[in-house]
């Protein structure tokens, strides 16, 4: 990351992140409809296997993440939501 009059940063990416910048135009377009195509099977898979005690454990961190939003600040909500 280059800010001018400010130097020159290093920004830590995981793979994932650095292989999707390689890409370009339809190859990423792509990428992203199989991506959404998994999400969407997974989330479908996901609620026809539950469990109650699942549904209470998600409704336990999209209470906290609700909670976050309301006192805790973005940093505190991000990782509540990266949890839910």
């Amino acid at each position: 990351d280059v800010r001018q009059g400010d130097g020159t940063y290093v920004r830590a990416t995981s793979e994932v992140s650095g292989a999707l910048r390689r890409l370009c135009g339809a190859e990423l377009r792509e990428v992203l409809e199989v991506r959404r195509a998994l999400e969407v099977e997974g989330a479908r898979l996901a609620a026809a296997h539950c469990t109650a005690d699942d549904v209470a454990a998600l409704r336990a961190l999209l209470k906290r993440r609700d909670e976050c939003l309301d006192t805790d600040g973005t940093d505190e909500f991000a990782r509540a939501d990266a949890e839910f």
